[in-house]
């Protein structure tokens, strides 16, 4: 028996050692794959300092972005190390979850509920506004999670909060718990990663992305854009809405922004009072101010300065602890009275009807208690309910920009209570949609063909077709369809079934239909008659057109952060029976054909979109892919071996519009350069000359032109300037009288020449052109040449002639 026991002791340490070999060994691996990680993220960030990542050139607001390839962090593993590390992660980020969440819970139960969220506003919602503001600066605490705080708070009825005093580092420790509750609620998924097989890792990862889009991210726009799409787009259904909810929806957008104006004003003007008096240096006077605004006698400032300097910690600790005596008043500043809401509608409505439409709009604290805390992390019924009522009949707001951010959602929530006005709401939804992208593509390309309704037979189906919106610009003809579906909340939380009928019916469908026209365009020739669906008809001459570019619009922000073609392919989302489409929402559309300020850039930057959804794998949303182009033109990025890169990381580049668009809205007086393409003077004045001219290869050339990045611009240039100097001195046939460029990044391979001549003969200098853009084509396999032509005799700018050699087919 003893040697039996001696025997298991054995084994026991023995196991015990293996255990602690594997720890030690998977404990090595991670070690390894950290450093391998931070090696790897210490090359990008000396590449992106070397690149100059963050430049911005003179006259623009955009920087020149410089992106590379992310490389996948399980790239060393296998599928089943892959599989471990997922079902481990997703477990161990899973019970950090659930405990956190129990001690945000716990966190919210001691404290005044109203002033803990009014003061989590003060200093996480309102900012100055004036010409140093950086609008691409968001903040470490978004609205979101704001209102996950604010969603909590609802669960618990209002007599069992504490009343414990809202100190700086208790807040701030609540809103980082917070944030990481929200990190991991979407890390655990990780763990499902383990349990499917690896052909639909793709599907999982497009479902935890509309997950992440619903809880994280706020207004589908910008809020002229919101304001204007909105207001369009309710405003013949203003009359049976007001009968519902007591006011138009005019009257409720006005009432919204004045409640706005009013908290905003408030809290900034008690923070201006407040402001001076802790930004002293010396401590001393700090404690005086503070006595002075708290109408504390000044006797008593010796003893409170002495009490604090006897009391641990820094100088900016203990202001923050007189600061946190103003906590108490913060309410006042959010609080929200049905007589309020009657004088800022000018007494249009009366206090009574105010009241009413607050209550509707209204929880009270304890109304949330049976919802599931998870639930609430994710969609909220605070966003089509954002005001808190007290037992005292009053009402607060504490996230203001809860109104903006979905007054859409409020009133399709009033909507929605009725049947038959719903039934008007969806079709007025498609009507104003494709109205709008007529009256877009009409603004935006002038003197263009711009047809809506086209009606055709497909062949050899012999089935009837219709089309929205048909561009067609030179040898480009761009086909719109427009979706004007509603985007369910259950496809926004990641509902897998339901978000997959979306990629269906927004992405997949239209894509179809417009291949179907794309296919007849770029294949027909000579003149073709359609009809149109208001039973009139139009000729359309189909041979010059060369490229049909597919692009599907939506009225709702579909829940993903990324719509790449490819991807959506590879997950089986949409079908390989379509050609790739470009995706994009109403609000992306306003902004893209708005920063393009040009036909000939916008006709580029689709021309160029679609090329990546054709070739290129990529994360990134419409504003960072506009963003990109404003750049360095969208070039479809290629390794060595002249494959195109795959895995583009460009998510988050779209803030760099914030800095133009969010001054325009809160603050047009200090407005920076507008966003726009990224274009040397020289390129800017060809493109302009180009453009006005009449002659039909216009559109050609200025892809041709535009798809050189600002960086190939000014070398081109500047080795120009040396070849006219050059041939000034040396004059013609000197050998330093062309220099050549081209983009081999694009799949429609276009080069420049640049010709400096001395008062040639015309033939003569027509052959030696002919002559450099044949070599210029052997040698860069360029299937379009723009020649560029100046006499160095002559002042004329930006050039003396210009020469195009193209083909049939791009």
């Amino acid at each position: 028996m003893a040697d039996r026991k001696e025997l298991k002791s054995a084994m026991g340490r023995k196991s015990e050692k293996q255990r602690a070999k594997r720890s030690k060994q998977k404990l090595a691996e991670k070690r390894r794959a950290r450093f391998t990680r931070e090696k790897r993220a210490k090359l990008l960030r000396k590449k992106r300092k070397e690149r100059g990542s963050i430049k911005i050139v003179g006259g623009h607001s955009t920087p020149l972005m410089q992106n590379f390839g992310f490389e996948n962090p399980f790239s060393g593993m296998d599928s089943d190390r892959r599989k471990e590390f997922a079902k481990l992660f997703g477990k161990d980020t899973d019970e950090k979850f659930h405990l956190n969440l129990k001690e945000v819970q716990t966190a919210i139960g001691n404290h005044d509920p109203i002033e803990l969220l009014c003061t989590i506003a003060v200093y996480c919602s309102f900012k100055g506004i004036g010409p140093n503001t950086d609008h691409t600066d968001e903040g470490p605490y978004p609205q979101a999670l704001i209102e996950a705080i604010q969603s909590l708070c609802l669960m618990v009825p209002e007599k069992e909060f504490g009343n414990f005093p809202i100190l700086h580092g208790h807040m701030f420790e609540l809103l980082d718990l917070v944030k990481d509750c929200s990190k991991q609620f979407s890390l655990r998924r990780i763990a499902e990663l383990a349990d499917v097989p690896d052909e639909q890792h793709s599907v999982l990862m497009a479902i935890e992305g509309a997950r992440t889009q619903t809880q994280m991210l706020r207004n589908w726009g910008y809020p002229q854009h919101m304001r204007k799409i909105s207001g369009d787009l309710f405003a013949p259904l203003c009359d049976p809405i007001e009968e519902i909810l007591g006011i138009s929806p005019t009257q409720l957008q006005s009432l919204f922004d004045g409640l706005t104006e009013l908290i905003n004003n408030r809290v900034l003007d008690y923070l201006k009072k407040m402001g001076p008096a802790f930004a002293q240096k010396d401590f001393r006077t700090t404690v005086r101010k503070f006595c002075e605004l708290s109408e504390t006698s000044e006797s008593r400032a010796d003893e409170i300065y002495d009490f604090l300097k006897s009391k641990p910690g820094s100088k900016q600790e203990k202001r923050f602890f007189l600061i946190s005596f103003f906590h108490q008043f913060f309410p006042c500043l959010f609080t929200v009275s049905p007589e309020d809401c009657s004088q800022v509608l000018s007494g249009s409505v009366t206090a009574e009807q105010a009241k009413a439409v607050l209550k509707r709009l209204s929880f009270r604290f304890g109304d949330l208690s049976e919802a599931n805390p998870e639930h609430l992390l994710m969609q909220s019924p605070i966003q089509k309910r954002p005001f808190i009522e007290s037992d005292e009949e009053e009402f607060f707001l504490p996230i203001p920009g809860m109104l903006n951010s979905f007054y859409v959602e409020i009133l399709e929530s009033v909507i929605f209570s009725d049947k038959n006005l719903k039934k008007r709401y969806h079709k007025r939804r498609a009507e104003f949609l494709e109205g709008e992208i007529a009256s877009l593509a009409s603004a935006s390309f002038p003197n263009c063909l711009v047809r809506t309704g086209t009606k055709w037979n497909d062949q050899p189906s012999g089935k009837r077709y219709e089309n929205d919106c048909l561009v067609v610009c030179g040898p480009l003809a761009l086909v719109f369809e427009a979706k004007s579906e509603h985007v369910d909340d259950v496809a926004k939380r990641g509902g897998s079934n339901t978000l997959k009928r979306h990629y269906e019916s927004l992405i997949n469908e239209p894509a179809e239909q417009a291949t179907r026209l794309a296919r007849l365009l770029e294949d027909g020739d000579g003149v073709t008659k359609f009809e149109t669906d208001d039973g009139g008809e139009y000729e359309l001459d189909l041979s010059p057109i060369r490229k049909a570019i597919c692009i599907s619009v939506t009225l709702d922000t579909f829940p993903a952060p990324s719509l790449c073609w490819q991807q959506m392919l590879e997950a089986g989302l949409v079908s390989d029976e379509a050609r790739p489409s470009i995706s994009m929402d109403l609000s992306n559309l306003l902004v893209t054909l708005d920063v393009l300020d040009t036909p000939a850039v916008r006709a580029h930057y689709f021309w160029r979109r679609a090329e990546w959804e054709q070739n290129m794998k990529y994360f990134g949303d419409e504003g960072d892919l506009l963003v990109y182009y404003l750049s360095e033109g969208l070039p479809a990025l290629q390794n060595d071996d002249g494959e195109h890169l795959e895995g583009l990381m460009i998510y988050g580049n779209s803030t760099q519009l914030h800095r133009y668009y969010m001054a325009e809205w809160s603050d047009p007086d200090n407005l920076p350069p507008k966003p726009k393409r990224i274009l040397t003077d020289w390129f800017t004045s060809i493109l302009d000359k180009v453009v006005s001219n009449e002659r039909l290869d216009k559109w050609d050339v200025a892809c041709v032109l535009l798809d050189l990045s600002y960086e190939r611009q000014v070398e081109f240039e500047k080795q120009f300037q040396q070849s006219i100097a050059a041939v000034k001195k040396d004059g013609n046939y000197c050998g330093r009288e062309a220099v050549t460029t081209w983009a081999n990044h694009t799949e429609s391979l276009g080069a420049v020449v640049a010709l400096a001549y001395d008062n040639l003969p015309t033939q003569e200098r027509n052959d030696l052109a002919a002559d450099i853009a044949g070599q210029t084509q052997a040698e860069s396999d360029a299937v379009r040449v723009v020649v560029l032509g100046k006499n160095v005799a002559h002042e004329h700018w930006p050039y003396d002639f210009l020469a195009y050699a193209g083909s049939r087919n791009f």
